[in-house]
């Protein structure tokens, strides 16, 4: 370990924002001074952990050691450590994205395709970093779905693991239970991933660790885990050996998947596969074959209500390690007592480790109830156990006490709550000890008051609210208001533009707010995300209840607004209410609020509205990049009652957009909030992952009858790369041109536009129906050419429809890196050949052809492996029927084909296989395996070339027959004016392509 004693911590780094924190640890981001480069360092309090009941130094001092000695691509290393004044810092590589699971549900929600593919891929990575640890006989003994995190925000960014604070080497004794001590030493949040040897007492293994992964890939592959409960119940489940693998959910996932899963979650530790085992298994090591790329949609689902309860829980633990309990748990007032000045250091320890395990214990209790609540909806659950959880008095109390809560209305405090009232409490009862006046029956009254644990335990909750909800290090619930340039489009469901509303918001505080009381003055107030909860009453509350932080009513008292009508002020003495004063104006709280803005310009204003069948005017699309956007000032769904007190009540569209396009300055909206209280899984505060696209067909908005706004369109062109901003309208995608400052517009959503497909090709069906019955009166001549190019069509149409015909596909930006295959497609007799046969002759080293296999017999000086690989029919048609050829033909009564072992062979070589092929093959070989950079030659213009027999015309017919057909498949075109010039170009885009990021579809990453 690398330990610089000298150099003082502060003077290397600059630190930042809390990531994480426990009792005696806190994790933040640093970033160095001279680099600049950003890492994550663990702050350990040493004094502290004299005092924990759950740590000692020996821990820690394991952890720097284990995690020093441990240099993988998958796991989160540690660089370097500090000491000074008590404090150990421990500087590991950050980490900028989230957990696995988290990351999971982000993506998906962005419209990434979550598969077994996907989760085969990260599990490959966890095997790979836990095989490395077992090989230094290393037991992490923690692995659990916060100790496996994504390296960046990048959709191709690896998972690494991390939290040894719990491993130990096989070497080491170590007490068991240590174990036990999860989330700093409190017992809470691991056994859901022990082994059942760990739970029983037995020691610890290596397959401890890989029971551990078995359940984070039962989990990845269904959204829940496999042992629901608490305490003796959860431990009997997993003693058993007890879960399913059967119901709607599962009947998605393959067979191999489930094996892989059988093989880990095995009660006898020696029937457990060993690591090296699992990277062999075929979902692991051929999971193109055995890991399916379907979509997993209802595991999506289970995994987001999974995180919703882990967010909870962090949010519980977040507070119990909240420096407030460890200050206060230390300021313990004692009985009066003349002679209790000599303080037993030795007891007063003691007494905190007791006071420590007893407040775990108390929130242990909160924790589990949560845990027990999934009982309640797994429809696998035990019976019998599902009797005795409804018999213990402990569990029904809590859900009484939920229930009640969850029927209470908290209004946001008027003041800010007082964060030191539990030492102002110690100042009293201290003050009352050292009164040298003599003691009052009053006075000792409230000493025994203010001494009561109970009393002392509900002050120092009161004060830990206070600081993390209400602090100024507390984060704020409503994101501050933004300036900015109001850029959007307002429209209605028949198709006209409400054009006009816009401007620059020059300083100006948008003004949302009830009617009733002061808490809409920033929208989102309580929400989730930035987005408002909107309840009964228009009053924003997060599922815990939470209530508007301390940066949000500052906003709140200094918005300098005018009040209407129900509006407190607090420099009104007549506005001082009673309780029931307020529970009574809290029931006839209208929904109806306002939403004010400066618009001093024509520029648009960034929303699009419908006007439904009852003539309500609607808030239908919120583009991105908007000032309402940013404001969150409106949402979908809200409805527009008036606009500048002018109602739009049955208004025309074309009335409306006169109302707005002459509005200046203070523009004011009337809405009625939508009723939706949750926000959509897309926006519901996750991390959101960057989904890009390339487009794979020709648009322009302007010819679009069906898209809602025509300016609000985006026009493109095949291979355009898009990054879409939202999804949320099935037929309609919010999108911007690769640009970080590009405005965004609407494009046709996958099925829109697959659907408008569908139609013309019905469309074209008939005609071409009728047109044949039309034509059937002509002679046979013409009948008999009607029927030759209605199979050539028919031929057209069916490679085209062997092809995926998605119109956009998902791609990423990835590093260079060298494709392994050059694809030459062109029509024929356009020189591919010539072409092929120069590069590699110019650089065999460099490139190769694969050497075709054929039935024919062996001529004589004929050469096995030269020319052709001469196999037996039977073994041809064989392999074929086993989808080992690339293509085949036949020619003479002799076959012929390029088998793909042949095409592998090429590329592990080192070398790039050249493939003149027809365009179907791009089917098999647009895969990770294969990576083609597919080239077109195209065939020169008529106009500079004298054709004398025609063939020239046929030549660029065809090829502008496959450019139109399969040109969304090119990565690069080559007009064939110059055989010489043609064969330059192509050799240096080949070598360019290997030294430049590359925009690639997600598949080849998440393969």
């Amino acid at each position: 370990m690398s330990e610089k004693v000298e150099v003082i911590f502060e003077e290397v780094y600059h630190v930042y924002e809390t990531t994480e924190k426990g009792s005696c640890w806190v994790q933040r981001r640093c970033v160095h001074r001279e680099t600049g480069r950003q890492f994550s360092v663990k702050i350990v309090d040493v004094a502290k952990i004299a005092t924990s009941a759950s740590l000692d130094i020996e821990d820690i001092k394991r952890e720097a050691t284990i995690c020093h000695s441990l240099k993988h691509s998958h796991i989160v290393e540690l660089l370097e450590t500090y000491s000074s004044e008590g404090i150990l810092y421990m500087v590991f590589e950050f980490m900028e994205g989230s957990d696995l699971f988290m990351e999971v549900v982000s993506r998906a929600c962005a419209g990434f395709v979550y598969s077994e593919t996907v989760a085969s891929y990260y599990m490959r990575q966890i095997l790979s970093a836990v095989r490395y640890c077992h090989q230094r006989d290393v037991i992490h003994r923690d692995i659990r779905p916060h100790c496996v995190l994504l390296a960046t925000k990048d959709t191709s960014a690896p998972v690494k693991l991390y939290g040894f604070s719990h491993a130990i080497r096989l070497d080491e004794q170590i007490s068991l239970t240590q174990h036990q001590k999860r989330v700093d030493g409190n017992g809470m949040n691991g056994c859901h991933f022990s082994a059942p040897e760990v739970l029983r007492g037995l020691g610890y293994g290596k397959p401890s660790d890989i029971w551990s992964c078995g359940v984070l890939l039962y989990t990845l592959l269904c959204g829940s885990l496999p042992f629901n409960g608490t305490g003796d119940r959860l431990e009997e489940l997993i003693c058993r050996t007890k879960y399913v693998m059967s119901g709607p959910i599962w009947d998605a996932v393959s067979s191999s998947a489930k094996d892989l899963v059988s093989k880990m979650l095995v009660h006898n530790p020696l029937d457990r596969y060993t690591a090296v085992q699992l990277l062999e298994h075929p979902w692991i090591r051929q999971r193109d074959t055995h890991a399916p790329s379907e979509h997993l949609h209802a595991t999506v689902e289970q995994l987001y209500r999974f995180n919703t309860c882990r967010k909870l829980k962090g949010l519980v633990l977040s507070a119990v390690s909240s420096e407030k309990w460890l200050t206060l748990s230390l300021c313990v007032s004692s009985p009066i007592n003349d002679n209790n000045n000599d303080v037993d250091l030795e007891q007063t320890t003691a007494n905190h480790r007791l006071e420590e395990f007893l407040s775990n214990r108390a929130v242990s209790v909160i924790i589990e109830s949560l845990d027990d609540l999934e009982c309640l909806s797994d429809p696998n659950y035990d019976p019998v156990m599902l009797d005795n959880l409804f018999t213990e008095q402990r569990f029904i109390s809590l859900l009484q006490l939920y229930d009640k809560i969850h029927q209470q209305c908290l209004l946001p405090p008027r003041d800010l709550p007082d964060e030191d009232a539990s030492l102002i409490a110690q100042e009293i009862a201290e003050w009352i000890e050292e009164t040298p006046l003599g003691l009052t029956p009053e006075m000792e009254e409230l000493h025994s008051i203010l001494s009561k644990p109970y009393l002392r335990s509900l002050l120092q909750a009161h004060d830990v609210v206070a600081h993390e909800i209400f602090g100024d290090g507390a984060v704020p619930l409503t994101p501050p208001p933004q300036t900015a340039t109001l850029t959007t489009t307002l429209s209605s469901s028949t198709g006209g533009c409400l054009g006009g509303l816009g401007g620059t918001l020059e300083g100006a505080l948008p003004i949302a707010f009830g009617s009733g009381i002061g808490l809409g003055a920033i929208s989102g107030i309580g929400g989730v995300g930035g987005t408002p909860l909107q309840m009964n009453g228009g009053i924003g509350m997060s599922p815990l209840g939470a209530v508007a932080g301390r940066s949000d009513v500052r906003r709140l008292q200094s918005s300098g607004t005018t009040s209407p009508e129900g509006l407190l002020d607090d420099n009104d003495p007549t506005n001082i209410t009673t309780g029931q004063q307020q529970n009574q104006q809290q029931q006839h709280i209208t929904r109806i609020r306002l939403v004010q803005f400066q618009k001093n310009t024509d520029e648009p204003m960034g929303i699009t509205l419908k006007v439904d069948e009852e003539g309500r005017c609607i808030v239908a699309r919120i583009m991105h990049g908007g000032m309402i956007h940013k404001q969150a000032t409106l949402h979908v769904g809200d409805e527009i009652i008036e606009i500048n007190g002018i109602s739009v009540a049955n208004q025309t569209v074309e009335s409306l957009q006169r109302l707005l396009r002459d509005a200046r300055g203070s523009v004011t909206f009337k809405i009625v909030p939508t009723f939706r209280s949750v926000p959509p899984l897309a926006t519901s505060g996750l991390p959101q992952t960057e989904m890009y696209i390339k487009c794979m067909f020709n648009y322009d908005p302007i010819d679009d009858e069906l898209i809602p706004c025509t300016q609000a369109g985006i026009s493109f062109r095949i291979g355009q790369i898009l990054q879409v901003i939202n999804k949320e309208d099935a037929n309609w995608w919010q999108v911007r041109k690769c640009s970080p400052e590009g405005p965004s517009g609407l494009v046709p959503s996958p099925e829109l536009q697959e659907w408008r497909l569908t139609q013309t090709a019905l469309e074209n069906a008939k005609n071409d129906k009728y047109g044949h019955h039309r034509d059937s009166t002509n002679c046979s001549i013409f009948r008999k050419r009607k029927k030759e190019k209605e199979k050539q069509l028919a031929a057209k149409r069916a490679l085209a429809d062997d092809m995926d015909l998605s119109c956009y596909e998902e791609v990423m930006k990835v590093p260079a890196f060298r494709r392994n295959t050059l694809v030459l497609l062109g029509a024929h007799g356009v020189g591919r050949r010539h072409i092929k046969n120069t590069l590699i002759g110019g650089n065999p080293e460099r490139y190769a052809y694969p050497i075709p296999h054929t039935t024919r017999p062996q001529r004589r000086g004929e050469e096995n492996g030269h020319h052709y690989f001469f196999v037996h029919q039977d073994e041809m048609l064989r392999d074929i029927a086993t989808n080992q050829y690339l293509e085949y033909g036949g020619h003479e009564g002799a076959m012929y084909g390029t088998k793909l072992d042949t095409i592998r062979r090429i590329i592990n070589s080192g070398k790039m296989a050249i493939l003149d092929v027809e365009p179907q093959a791009l089917k098999m070989l647009r895969c990770a395996e294969f990576t083609p950079f597919v080239v077109f030659i195209a065939a020169p213009p008529l106009g500079t070339l004298h054709d004398v027999d025609g063939s020239l015309e046929r030549l660029n017919r065809e090829s502008t027959q496959l450019a139109n057909t399969f040109g969304r498949w090119f990565d690069l075109t080559i007009v064939n004016s110059d055989i010489g010039d043609t064969i330059h170009q192509l050799r240096e885009a080949a070598e360019l392509i290997h030294l430049q990021e590359q925009w690639v579809p997600v598949t080849w990453v998440y393969r």
